[in-house]
């Protein structure tokens, strides 16, 4: 079993053990028709977005070890995107009227988008839809933070000064000032143009999201910490 393959089908196991768990805590048989609305609410998913440096991954990693949580970033987004067969696996664990309101969004949202390659972007949605409707994880980046909206537990902006994140990027990735600093520049750009050009909205903004950090202020540890708290209110 590839490695995508084997993460979905983790975590699908997981969202039903949890489910299992929460039928037989409230004895309740109303619930049996509820249980990927109560996964996520016990379990919502946390959205981050940051440049490049601002140690968001190192963030969302502290996150997921400590409450179990499964990191999903943009790679793994991509390649689910492109993977009809383990999309269908993921949808599948949904039940019937959760699918009926994922297509239902996907209709109604992005009828008449005149988008390129509007396929890629509408599987894009699917996944981030479908892995916000069971909850449990963490999605760094790829637009999670606007498709989600207010259907997420807490969406997260992590920034940092220039400086900051060439210097660890340098640390990092093993390059030198140069290379460092026009990695984030690219990455920069490419980030805003993504937002801009399937959302229409300004990467910047910070009113698309519940909290901003500065890691240079509050370095991965205590913005964990802020997190959480911020998580709880």
């Amino acid at each position: 079993m590839r490695s995508l393959e084997a993460l979905i089908s983790r975590q699908v196991n997981r969202w039903n053990n949890l489910a299992q768990v929460l039928r037989q805590e409230s004895g309740a048989t109303s619930r049996l028709k509820e249980s990927p609305v109560d996964v996520a609410a016990r379990h919502p998913v946390i959205c981050i977005s940051r440049g490049l440096g601002a140690g968001a991954r190192e963030v969302a990693a502290l996150i997921c070890e400590r409450i179990g949580y499964e990191l999903i970033g943009k790679s793994i987004i991509d390649e689910l995107a492109r993977d009809l067969n383990v999309q269908r696996q993921l949808i599948d664990s949904l039940d019937e009227t959760a699918r009926g309101g994922l297509e239902l969004f996907l209709e109604s949202n992005l009828r008449g988008c005149e988008i390129d390659n509007q396929e890629y972007f509408k599987s894009l949605v699917r996944i981030i839809k479908t892995l916000g409707i069971q909850g449990g994880i963490v999605i760094l980046g790829r637009g999670g933070s606007y498709i989600l909206k207010e259907n997420a537990g807490l969406n997260v902006l992590l920034v940092a000064p220039l400086e900051t994140r060439v210097r660890r990027l340098m640390r990092y990735a093993s390059l030198d000032e140069a290379q460092a600093r026009r990695t984030i520049q690219n990455s920069d750009h490419g980030r805003l143009r993504f937002i801009k050009h399937h959302f229409g909205a300004d990467a910047h903004d910070p009113k698309h999201f519940d909290l901003c950090l500065n890691t240079e202020t509050f370095p991965p540890p205590q913005a964990v910490e802020l997190i959480f708290h911020a998580l709880e209110q």
